[in-house]
C-alpha cells in the first residue's frame, strides 16, 4: 500500500491546494490567490498558513519527497558548485602548436563537464575558432564559502540622525504629561 504524502487530518482541501501552489514558486501571496483565497487578504492568509505547524510540516515533507525524487541533496549540490569553483580548463581542452581543440566529451569527466557554460564554434576561412566558457569561478567560490560558513554577508545600519534620541525624548514628554494629569486628578 502506498502512503500518500500530505494526508494530514485537520488540513482542508483549500489549504492542501495552497501547499501545492506554494511549492511551485515559494511565493505565499501568489500561492494563496491561486489556491482560491481572496486577493485582498492573500498576503495575510499566506502568512498565517506558512506559520501553521501542520501546513509547515506538510510543506517540509513534500519538499523532502521532491528533493529525494529528483536527486537533490546538500552533498550533490555542493559537489556541483565545487566543480565550477575548482574547474581546470586543461581537463576540457588541449592546445597543441597553438591550436585549441576540445577533448571528446567521453574523455571529459562528468564533474569537469559540469563546469562548462558554453562551447562555441565559429567557422572561418582559416578553420574553426573555438571558444570555451566556464562557469563563473569567483561566484562559485563565493557560494561555497557561504555554504561552509567561511564568511557571511552582513549589513550594518547605523542611524546617524537624532531620530532615536528624539523618539526617546518624545516618550518621556508623553510619560511626564500623563503623570502630571494623574496627579492633578
Amino acid at each position: 500500500m502506498v502512503k500518500k504524502v500530505g494526508r494530514k487530518k485537520g488540513i482542508t482541501d483549500k489549504q492542501r491546494r495552497f501547499v501545492q501552489e506554494y511549492l511551485v514558486d515559494h511565493n505565499g501571496t501568489a500561492a494563496a490567490i491561486r489556491a482560491g483565497y481572496s486577493p485582498r487578504s492573500a498576503k495575510d492568509i499566506a502568512y498565517e498558513l506558512l506559520h501553521n505547524p501542520d501546513i509547515r510540516e506538510l510543506i517540509d515533507l513534500r519538499e523532502a519527497w521532491i528533493s529525494a525524487r529528483v536527486g537533490i541533496s546538500p552533498e550533490r549540490t555542493k559537489q556541483k558548485i565545487a566543480c565550477g569553483a575548482y574547474a581546470n580548463i586543461r581537463n576540457i581542452v588541449d592546445v597543441k602548436d597553438g591550436v585549441l581543440t576540445v577533448k571528446n566529451m567521453e574523455d571529459i569527466s562528468e564533474l569537469d563537464s559540469a563546469s562548462i557554460q558554453e562551447i562555441m564554434v565559429t567557422p572561418t576561412k582559416q578553420g574553426n575558432v573555438i571558444k570555451v566558457k566556464l562557469v563563473d569561478q569567483k561566484g562559485m567560490l563565493d557560494l561555497l564559502c557561504k555554504i561552509d560558513g567561511m564568511y557571511t554577508d552582513r549589513l550594518e545600519v547605523k542611524d546617524t540622525t537624532d531620530r532615536a534620541l528624539n523618539m526617546k525624548k518624545a516618550r518621556e514628554r508623553v510619560r511626564n504629561a500623563q503623570s502630571a494629569r494623574s496627579t492633578d486628578q
